[in-house]
């Protein structure tokens, strides 16, 4: 599937452009919910689980840098509780005036197994039309958060050239991304699996490799039989029944006895295959593009988002009983948040990704994250750079902030 990333000069606007926006939305939540400083903001692109299930870490990126923190802490008051890694391998990107052009690299995407985090970054320059485009990308390892340093994965630089297959820039200017990373993100750490996508223009086929050290060749087992993994793009897996499930939709989670996904021609609707069901159902259609997923023991948590179009007003974040879920044949409606979920990320906000750091409980008593953005000048919507960001659902408060 083409992933159209636009005006990537966008990374780097200047949040002056919108310090003057009036927010009615977030001033109401503010009378009742005083916000917090964001200390981890910008453009949220993974929210992981890594090390041990009960008291390992959670890590995020925001493009510029990787953060982390340890599982079970809440964040108390204005105290922030994330760590930002230290990075002596690549800065992140800026011009340099002094070289008159851009350095540095920027985080795509992270992944994770049981055993490292790994970072898709892209260098960028300046096209012959003045417009940012990317350069060069890099794939990357670190098997210890408190280290400062990437390894680079050697045998995955020949796959990420554009003269390979890994990107193109059209005669419009769009900039079609083809390689990607993507991983299981399961609590338990042996279910843990990342996965390298590539695609060859020549043979106009994509192959898969597990990540590690190095890169060892696979082929994925697809959720949908009628899908072609060389020639459809595979976006998402989950580990289930002792292997893994690729998808060609962008999220899918995987529970005990079920696990849920979306498709890459039917982005609205939310696909739940059972153990004991002979075939995947459509169990809900969300009001426009699904792009995250979590789970709790009882409610099934989703975001949506048009993340590839000037789209507006086509966010938010919705969640159904599971109890309906284990009965009902299709949910139409979805339930009402007891939280102040809805108020915070409206449908004026993208829902990038979501995490539950421990699914066992219930989402009242559940650690949970999401990563919120959108797409506007913000004029015309009640957005803000200030809420752009990761944002946290810590019990010991019973409400969403920002972290």
């Amino acid at each position: 599937m083409k992933k159209i990333i636009k005006a990537l000069a966008a990374l780097f606007t200047v949040s002056i452009l919108f310090s003057g926006c009036f927010n009615p939305v977030f001033w109401n939540i503010e009378k009742e919910v005083p916000l917090l400083s964001g200390s981890v903001s910008g453009t949220i692109n993974s929210i992981l689980h890594f090390g041990d299930q009960a008291d390992g870490y959670v890590v995020t990126s925001n493009g510029s840098s990787v953060y982390y923190k340890q599982k079970k802490v809440e964040r108390d008051g204005d105290v922030p509780v994330w760590k930002k890694r230290g990075n002596d391998t690549f800065t992140s990107v800026k011009f340099s005036y002094d070289d008159n052009k851009y350095v540095g690299q920027y985080i795509a995407k992270l992944a994770a197994d049981n055993a490292r985090v790994y970072a898709l970054t892209f260098e960028v320059k300046e096209s012959d039309k003045g417009e940012v485009v990317p350069k060069k990308y890099h794939l990357y390892y670190t098997e210890d958060l408190q280290a400062s340093d990437w390894t680079e994965i050697a045998d995955a630089e020949t796959y990420l050239s554009a003269d390979y297959g890994a990107y193109e820039i059209d005669d419009a200017r769009d900039i079609y991304v083809k390689a990607g990373i993507f991983c299981t993100n399961a609590e338990v750490e042996a279910e843990r699996k990342a996965y390298f996508r590539t695609y060859e223009k020549e043979t106009k086929k994509y192959s898969y490799y597990e990540l590690g050290t190095s890169l060892t060749s696979v082929t994925p087992v697809a959720g949908d039989s009628t899908e072609d993994v060389t020639e459809t793009a595979m976006n998402s897996v989950v580990y289930h029944g002792g292997s893994p499930i690729f998808f060609s939709g962008s999220v899918a989670i995987a529970g005990s006895d079920r696990y849920f996904f979306t498709n890459s021609s039917k982005v609205k609707q939310i696909f739940m295959k059972v153990d004991d069901e002979a075939e995947a159902r459509v169990i809900h259609e969300a009001g426009s593009k699904v792009i995250s997923m979590a789970l709790t023991n009882d409610y099934f948590i989703y975001g949506t988002g048009n993340t590839s179009s000037l789209v507006v007003n086509d966010g938010g974040i919705s969640h159904i009983k599971m109890d309906r879920i284990k009965t009902e044949q299709k949910v139409s409606a979805t339930d009402t948040f007891v939280s102040n979920a809805d108020a915070v990320m409206t449908t004026s906000y993208q829902v990038r990704a979501l995490l539950v750091e421990d699914s066992s409980k219930n989402e009242a008593d559940a650690i949970i994250f999401s990563g919120i953005s959108f797409k506007s000048s913000g004029g015309s919507i009640a957005v803000s750079f200030e809420n752009k960001g990761l944002w946290a659902y810590y019990p010991s408060r019973g409400n969403w902030n920002r972290e």
